[in-house]
């Protein structure tokens, strides 16, 4: 929901500027979303890779341990 919200904020105040840089800016916001989806779903098959989590309790061990 707070995604949502956010985006629909942005969306309004894009519609307050002219109509040539309202495209722009338009285009440039579901080209964003695109990469923020994209980022988001690396990191979550990063985060969930079984490599990847002992790698991280690795890390943490060690540097409990300085």
């Amino acid at each position: 929901v707070g995604e949502a919200a956010g985006v629909a904020l942005i969306e309004a105040v894009i519609d307050f500027f002219p109509s040539q840089r309202r495209a722009l800016l338009k285009d440039m916001l579901v080209k964003n979303m695109a990469v923020l989806d994209a980022a988001t779903q690396a990191a979550s098959n990063r985060i969930d890779d079984p490599v990847t989590l002992e790698a991280m309790k690795a890390s943490a061990i060690e540097a409990c341990e300085m």
